[in-house]
């Protein structure tokens, strides 16, 4: 992921936003999309995508496109960005809760 920091250090992310922002037809789209997507799997890349407040409402406008790439691309660079944490959050919410409820099931089970 060396090659991806470095194009993202060169000022590629508020370039690819502002394409996504623009974009003329669909392969632009895709490409912004995609380009983000995949810059979005290095954690200092996902952190400065994630800081711009435009991108995120833009990827998600993108998962009602008709066009399957756009959409695929769009919901990769969602996911990268905002739902591995919030799965992650989620996760580990609903763990405390399991806890939680077996250890108030095993003090019903004593009376």
């Amino acid at each position: 992921m060396i090659y991806s920091f470095q194009i993202a250090q060169c000022g590629a992310i508020p370039i690819l936003i502002k394409m996504l922002q623009s974009a003329q037809d669909d392969e632009e789209k895709f490409n912004a999309c995609n380009t983000l997507w995949t810059l979005a799997f290095d954690e200092e890349n996902r952190q400065q995508i994630k800081s711009d407040n435009v991108v995120i409402p833009e990827l998600k406008k993108l998962l009602a496109s008709e066009n399957s790439e756009i959409k695929r691309a769009a919901a990769g660079a969602l996911w990268e960005c905002e739902g591995k944490e919030k799965h992650a959050e989620e996760k580990q919410q609903s763990v405390k809760v399991q806890e939680a409820i077996g250890v108030h099931v095993q003090g019903m089970k004593n009376f």
